[in-house]
């Protein structure tokens, strides 16, 4: 799970895959569009937070395994260096 810069998807299995193509409840596919049309439309804004969007992708990318169970496996690809840097660590600990 990650966003690009203009593909407008958050989801990617073998290629651009949108929450209504997989098992999700209406209210966590519709808060994926959200999470990725909030980066499309603003990630080069000056006051854009990286940061905080790394850390609610995080949280949907927990929400979508836990929907999916332990048929899907779920990874979620942070673009911020802080996002990336405290999941490396926390996978370690």
């Amino acid at each position: 799970m990650f966003v690009d810069d203009a593909s407008g998807v958050g989801l990617w299995r073998g290629g651009a895959t949108y929450p209504d193509e997989l098992p999700l409840s209406a209210r966590l596919a519709a808060d994926v569009q959200a999470w990725v049309d909030e980066w499309t439309l603003d990630f080069t804004a000056p006051d854009f937070d990286e940061e905080a969007h790394d850390w609610r992708g995080h949280a949907l990318s927990l929400r979508i395994q836990d929907e999916l169970g332990d048929g899907y496996s779920v990874t979620f690809i942070p673009q911020s260096r802080v996002v990336t840097d405290a999941l490396r660590g926390s996978a370690t600990d």
